[in-house]
């Protein structure tokens, strides 16, 4: 059988065609309800945009599984962000721990969308792109804020990850990192240093100097312990990634530990390379002249495909118990199973409760 006839057809195109489509109803309804310099649309215009939207973007879903290519799971706030207000995202949607179809997806829809602004139609007299303040209320709209917390934000979608099967992002496990550096171990801030999984991505792919400065900046060259979420997530600017892993340096014993709720994952050669970008420059890393070495470290092994930002989670917070009282157990008796399953509702719990 010919090879050719075998592949289904690559929707790329009739999929830009219908986001231009989108864009193209999306700037009548404007046309049609009017439009106020700092504002997006008005009410009515506005649930009517959405519902419009949110049919195509299902429409577009359908059209990518009939043709065997990708399913379409882009965040609805971030796809309203890229085709109602001309391609600007929000900072808080990006997700280095997105699914495959999320990555395929973003990358397929991305590259046009991303090179060339969609223009949005403006009343006459009116010129250039939507004010921040436009921007923050659109997004606000579609996605609220549920709690602002330190340096993190979380919206209503990053919440619902924490609702079994989904995958957890960056905003939920930077959350807990925050939570655990400001509230549960805020007396051990000089000998813990908690690394959020932004600033992991950042350092994955900084020059020398950047990464100098950046652990310079937050201090990780005085602390004894530090914890790294990594993710395989291997494109410096593009949402992707398909799992979560812990990296720990003890400074101590200059040693890097590499904890993995998977195994056979391909997360441990993403680990050695940022355990070598950062070995210059943490306290004790080149003591004796000698390179730290990085170890796989046994823990609790998931049961499923998609709790392995939990696992990281759970295992951020029982290293810390485990070398701050220096408990001699294993972690895989501090962090079993049970914990792990148990601790979406209990973070869950945590997220409202700082809400109040």
């Amino acid at each position: 059988m010919d090879s050719a006839a075998a592949c289904p057809p690559c929707p790329r195109k009739a999929l830009f065609q219908k986001q231009r489509g989108v864009t193209s109803k999306h700037s009548q309804t404007l046309r049609k309800a009017g439009y106020e310099k700092n504002d997006i649309m008005n009410s009515k215009a506005k649930i009517q945009f959405e519902h419009e939207l949110t049919m195509n973007l299902k429409a577009l879903d359908k059209d990518c599984v009939r043709t065997g290519f990708c399913a379409l799971r882009i965040p609805i706030c971030q796809m309203k962000a890229r085709i109602l207000l001309g391609g600007v995202r929000d900072e808080k949607c990006l997700d280095f721990g997105a699914s495959p179809a999320e990555t395929r997806a973003t990358e397929t829809l991305g590259r046009k969308t991303e090179r060339r602004r969609l223009a949005v139609s403006r009343p006459r007299g009116h010129s250039g792109y939507l004010n921040r303040a436009a921007i923050g209320k659109a997004m606000s709209s579609c996605d609220p804020v549920v709690l602002n917390y330190e340096n993190c934000l979380l919206r209503q979608s990053d919440v619902e990850l924490l609702t079994p099967p989904n995958w957890l992002n960056d905003n939920i496990i930077a959350f807990w990192f925050e939570y655990l550096e400001n509230e549960v171990y805020k007396d051990h801030k000089k000998v813990l240093g908690f690394v959020c999984p932004q600033v992991v991505q950042y350092l994955k792919f900084g020059l020398p100097e950047d990464v100098k400065s950046t652990i310079e900046g937050l201090e990780l060259d005085t602390k004894q312990y530090i914890l790294f979420p990594v993710n395989d997530c291997r494109a410096q600017t593009v949402p992707g990634g398909t799992h979560w892993s812990l990296l720990a340096y003890n400074a101590s014993e200059n040693l890097f530990e590499h904890y993995d709720s998977y195994p056979g994952s391909c997360n441990l050669p993403v680990a050695e390379s940022l355990a070598k970008v950062l070995a210059a420059f943490l306290r004790n890393s080149l003591k004796g002249g000698q390179p730290p070495v990085i170890q796989e470290m046994p823990c609790t092994q998931q049961v499923n495909t998609y709790d392995c930002g939990m696992h990281v989670i759970c295992n951020a917070e029982g290293l810390c118990k485990k070398f701050i009282t220096k408990d001699k157990r294993p972690l895989t008796e501090i962090v079993p199973s049970s914990v792990v399953a148990r601790s979406r509702d209990s973070l869950k719990a945590i997220i409202y409760s700082l809400k109040k």
